[in-house]
């Protein structure tokens, strides 16, 4: 190490003792966080092999921190820092950094956009993480399972929908942590229970409806928040023509498991 290094380590330290502390306060956010696990691992080799650990891992950290916090924070109305997520995948994966290429959206769609690619690849291409990408496929393909038949349909239709607004249900799909899960009200219970979809899921979910109900109105507010009215007014059309009261209710119940 250089002697610029030495003057670091006590800055790592107190890093790790600062994620420790958070780790001991708040396990369960310490633990939805895969950006923050990742810091910490690379906190932890550097400080035990004596080297400085990468400005890129943790700008990397730092985006995928904004990004968990859902379509309406600053990652997804910021080219830029899309720009600047994907240039730090590109390298990572040994090629040169491109800050001023686009962020496209990948071939194909449908509920499961991903079929047959790699997490990897997906995160990069959706400027997600790889995490969240493997959770988004698992959790596409749990409902193109669920749709049986009629999921190809489906997937027709979603495939139409303007790559911002699938790029934003990919992004939903993979953030499946809601800090706050307060049960729905009395009132919101019973409105639900007038619908299609919730006549179905009060019978599955039995007790359980109020919680899961609450769950499904964070997600939905969340992720609605990050939309414009154009998106908004295409995912109302898709959701409630689109989509089946029994498919509604099969989405509802991946989604809050």
């Amino acid at each position: 190490m250089t002697d610029n290094d030495n003057a670091l380590v006590p800055s790592i330290d107190q890093e790790i003792a600062t994620i420790e502390t958070k780790m001991a306060e708040d396990s369960r956010a310490y633990w939805h966080d895969p950006a923050l696990q990742r810091r910490y691992g690379e906190l932890l080799k550097a400080r035990e092999t004596g080297t400085v650990p990468a400005v890129a891992g943790a700008r990397k950290a730092e985006i995928e921190k904004m990004m968990a916090g859902g379509t309406a924070s600053e990652y997804w109305h910021s080219p830029q820092l899309q720009q600047e997520y994907r240039a730090i995948l590109d390298a990572e994966a040994g090629g040169a950094p491109s800050p001023g290429a686009p962020r496209v959206a990948p071939a194909g769609g449908g509920l499961a956009p991903a079929a047959g690619r790699a997490p990897a690849e997906v995160a990069k291409d959706f400027g997600v993480s790889e995490d969240a990408a493997t959770v988004a496929m698992n959790t596409a393909g749990e409902i193109e399972s669920a749709f049986g038949a009629s999921a190809a349909d489906i997937n027709a239709v979603v495939s139409g929908l303007p790559d911002g607004l699938r790029q934003s249900m990919i992004a939903e799909l993979g953030n499946p942590y809601v800090p706050r899960q307060p049960e729905a009200d009395q009132a919101s219970v019973v409105a639900f229970r007038d619908t299609a979809a919730g006549k179905l899921l009060a019978v599955r979910w039995g007790g359980d409806l109020p919680r899961r109900l609450g769950v499904a109105l964070a997600r939905v507010e969340r992720f609605e928040a990050g939309l414009d009215d154009a998106a908004f007014n295409q995912w109302t059309h898709f959701w409630r023509r689109g989509l089946s009261a029994d498919q509604r209710a099969q989405v509802l119940d991946r989604l809050t498991a």
